[in-house]
């Protein structure tokens, strides 16, 4: 999903022994680290943070426009282009 990149560090990360199991067996079924994985699966959250603070933002920023609906889109599409 997410390249990595050949620098690494090692870190030392404490997991309940369920989240670990489950880590194992992600891991296994995929065919892939458990490092891999749990690369893979900060960059997602790091990556959806990011999405959602600037969803955030942009639903501030449209509701100062009045915009609030896909039909609201249209019609500020279409103020603007006349």
């Amino acid at each position: 999903m997410f390249k990595q990149t050949k620098q690494t560090k090692i870190i030392s990360v404490s997991l309940s022994p369920k989240v670990e199991d489950r880590l194992e067996k992600f891991a296994e079924k995929k065919g892939k680290s458990r490092s891999s994985v749990v690369g893979d699966a900060l960059q997602y959250y790091f990556l959806r943070q990011e999405f959602n603070l600037l969803q955030r933002e942009l639903s501030i920023r449209g509701s100062m426009l009045g915009v609030f609906k896909e039909q609201d889109v249209d019609r500020l599409i279409h103020s603007v282009r006349e």
